[in-house]
């Protein structure tokens, strides 16, 4: 067999080889990308898992002080209720009754800062029907 003919078929067995190595990493590639995906997948439901029990928690602890403080409550106990309750990631399942604790708790100031009781009255009703209609919250 003549060197041409040699370097030819090394030429091409390189190339197969080449060829092969480029598309064994591409299909590694696929799968760990695959793999990876699997993975956020879970984290993701993993997070969404803690946050509901994390936002049920904290929430749940906020309507205890608040009705705990009562008629009593100073104007900065209640602000800084509503300021934690306003920075807890809130799940998407739990934005309705996150804006009605606000809501109740801005009505629960306006009753401190003038007196207002049928502000007072507004605000119970609202904490009084989210605890019945989450139940967690008691």
């Amino acid at each position: 067999m003549s060197s041409n003919a040699k370097i030819s078929i090394a030429t091409i067995l390189l190339i197969f080889a080449f060829t092969g190595l480029i598309s064994w990493i591409s299909f590694n590639a696929r799968a760990l990308n695959q793999i990876a995906r699997a993975n956020q997948q879970k984290k993701s439901q993993v997070d969404l898992v803690k946050l509901d029990a994390d936002y049920r928690q904290h929430a749940r602890s906020i309507v205890a002080r608040l009705s705990q403080i009562g008629d009593n409550a100073a104007e900065h106990q209640v602000v800084e209720l509503r300021k934690e309750l306003l920075e807890l990631f809130v799940p998407g399942k739990f934005k309705r009754l996150h804006v009605e604790l606000v809501f109740a708790m801005n009505q629960r100031l306006e009753f401190i800062q003038r007196g207002d009781q049928e502000k007072k009255m507004a605000s119970e009703d609202a904490i009084n029907k989210a605890k019945t209609e989450y139940s967690w919250l008691n």
